[in-house]
């Protein structure tokens, strides 16, 4: 059984998974949301000891009566099915209609997108699951290192993250992107768009005239480059990709966000409750599973905004630039 859903089972003696958790078994249909007979096969699976299938909003049992008299519960509380990380992170920020994505700027980063149709694109390393809400699919694409890359600049500079996000910022404020050296900083690897786990970072054209403010500028550059990549190959899959929220730690600085949207060339939104985006998806899950006749009510509420950041006019061309040169750097030496 997946984590989520043994706790699950002690809680409600139920037996069961849901679509969103159930993809990353491998033997999953995305596209209908059921067990594939074929990928179970070949896995050495039984089709009839997997549990069976919910969505995310479904009630899927009730807390067992002893665990009511322990916690002082009322008798009858449903359980919700649940879902995984990424999903409820984005049914938190109200994505949960054809068109919204949450972009998660955490130690890993996801652009995740709404789609009401079915478009895989795994030749982009694009991954494509049912979403948490009814009807919809969401599109993922992945940045392995993130906030990550930031923080591994920070222990080598002995700076906190925070500082050199500002010392960047104020870099570029005063003599602009040009002649800063351009990273591809993929400590870990890079998922989206080109799946090269073996890829090692890259920095180009470092001169003695450059300091650690310019290096914190080309890291925090290299991850939006990274977030572009993914957000183009979405795009050139038929992903909808128009309103997005932004969420995570790298949100702290809107410096990097604003990056971002020049280049998405569109305006991100930060919600006041973004820290706790996944917590609020999973609670909008319970809420639905108790009140089924709001559900779709429930999951689409919007966050209120605690700012948005628009593009940084004259600064996308420069910026596409420096992108064409970062296309260009090598994944590996040798």
């Amino acid at each position: 059984m997946l984590p989520k859903d043994y706790v699950r089972l002690k809680l409600t003696g139920e037996r069961a998974s849901e679509i969103t958790d159930a993809s990353g078994t491998m033997m999953l249909d995305c596209a209908t949301g059921t067990w594939d007979d074929a990928l179970v096969e070949a896995a050495g699976w039984e089709r009839g000891k997997l549990p069976h299938l919910l969505h995310s909003f479904d009630p899927a049992g009730q807390l067992r009566p002893e665990l009511c008299r322990r916690w002082s519960t009322p008798r009858t509380v449903k359980v919700a099915a649940g879902c995984g990380d990424n999903y409820a992170g984005a049914l938190g920020v109200g994505a949960a209609s054809p068109g919204r994505a949450a972009l998660s700027i955490g130690t890993s980063g996801v652009l995740s997108a709404v789609d009401g149709t079915f478009r895989p694109a795994p030749n982009h390393a694009i991954l494509t699951t049912p979403h948490a809400a009814p009807g919809t699919f969401l599109s993922m694409a992945v940045v392995m290192s993130a906030t990550q890359s930031l923080d591994w600049l920070s222990r080598l500079a002995r700076l906190p993250a925070g500082d050199l996000a500002e010392m960047a910022e104020h870099r570029i404020a005063s003599v602009g992107v040009a002649g800063r050296p351009i990273a591809r900083p993929s400590i870990t690897g890079v998922r989206t768009p080109d799946n090269r786990p073996d890829a090692s970072a890259f920095f180009s054209g470092i001169t003695a005239a450059h300091d650690i403010a310019d290096i914190a500028y080309s890291v925090l550059e290299g991850v939006a480059f990274q977030f572009l990549d993914g957000f183009s190959a979405q795009r050139s899959a038929g992903v909808p990709v128009a309103e997005v929220q932004a969420v995570g730690g790298g949100t702290h600085s809107r410096f990097w966000v604003s990056l971002m949207a020049t280049l998405f060339d569109t305006d991100v939104s930060i919600p006041e409750s973004g820290d706790i985006s996944a917590c609020l998806g999973a609670s909008r899950l319970a809420h639905a599973a108790t009140t089924p006749d709001e559900r779709d009510a429930i999951l689409a509420r919007q966050p209120v905004a605690r700012m948005t950041v628009s593009p940084v006019a004259g600064m996308r061309e420069p910026l596409m630039a420096r992108h064409r040169a970062f296309r260009a750097l090598p994944f590996k030496t040798g």
